[in-house]
């Protein structure tokens, strides 16, 4: 007989749900990180002068995974190019915390 299995474990073992999903969420990522640059790009005014130096890093870094992402999705998820899409959200990550840091100084 057909084994039927609960809905919820369809987002985590069905490849192509779980690919649509990674997509979704790398979307909304970099559309909530872009608008992030813009705004802080848009009042430098009234920011530390630490806060541009953060902003370009989390720019460069957000295209630069973004176009990991796409470079890992032609080749097939070669291992090497799998492991430095994982290794760019690191940094992505980090240079978030770096920018949240800089933005601490506002008093």
């Amino acid at each position: 007989m057909w084994d039927i299995v609960p809905a919820w474990r369809n987002i985590f073992e069905n490849k192509a749900t779980v690919h649509f999903d990674h997509r979704c969420l790398a979307y909304t990522t970099y559309v909530l990180g872009m608008a992030t640059v813009i705004r802080g790009l848009k009042s430098l005014s009234h920011l530390p002068a630490a806060t541009r130096p953060a902003l370009y890093l989390v720019l460069g870094f957000l295209n630069l995974q973004v176009f990991l992402g796409i470079y890992t999705v032609q080749s097939h998820v070669a291992i090497p190019v799998a492991a430095t899409h994982q290794a760019g959200s690191m940094a992505l990550l980090t240079c978030l915390l770096y920018l949240m840091h800089t933005l601490r100084l506002v008093r």
